[in-house]
């Protein structure tokens, strides 16, 4: 198991056990998912603290080199002109060397300054938002949190990111 995948079970283990009323409630049961050796350190970002790293990938990998991400095992890096993929565990490393993709101005320029990637708040369907204001109206959401989701801005053209199940919710 990789350590990432243990963090994402310890904290899948923890929530299962509690009712989250609100996503502000998210930073705190992440960082209270761990005790031992200490909680997990949790930081809260604002939207235009988030940055688009599409530049930096364009730059550093233009369209001649191919890695398959889904194949991808170990990456490499290290200070100087080169960083190293493995695709398998016992394979060897692929070397690729970014001192001759970093000579172009345009790529000079994406890696110095990355945009950032959101300037306000993503907005949530309007159904979705029309189902939380429901939620909130019947007492299903705690009065404390109402504030919180009918904040949250919406948009009639966008779309739901996660498909409807077929289980029946209570």
């Amino acid at each position: 198991m990789m350590p990432v995948d243990s963090v994402h079970a310890t904290i899948e283990g923890f929530i299962q056990k509690r009712t989250i009323y609100a996503p502000s409630e998210w930073q705190t049961l992440i960082g209270n998912a761990r005790t031992n050796p200490k909680k997990y350190e949790t930081i809260l970002l604002k939207n235009n603290e988030i940055k688009d790293w599409n530049s930096y990938a364009i730059a550093f990998l233009p369209n001649k080199i191919k890695i398959q991400t889904s194949k991808l095992r170990n990456a490499r890096f290290e200070k100087g002109d080169k960083f190293y993929l493995k695709y398998d565990y016992d394979g060897p490393e692929q070397a690729i060397d970014v001192s001759l993709i970093l000579r172009s101005r345009q790529n000079q320029q994406a890696i110095r300054e990355p945009k950032t990637a959101y300037t306000e708040k993503l907005p949530i369907s309007k159904a979705k938002y029309e189902d939380l204001k429901k939620m909130c109206e019947k007492g299903i959401i705690p009065e404390f949190y109402t504030k919180e989701y009918l904040d949250l801005p919406c948009d009639r053209n966008t779309r739901d990111a996660l498909p409807e199940t077929d289980e029946d919710e209570d």
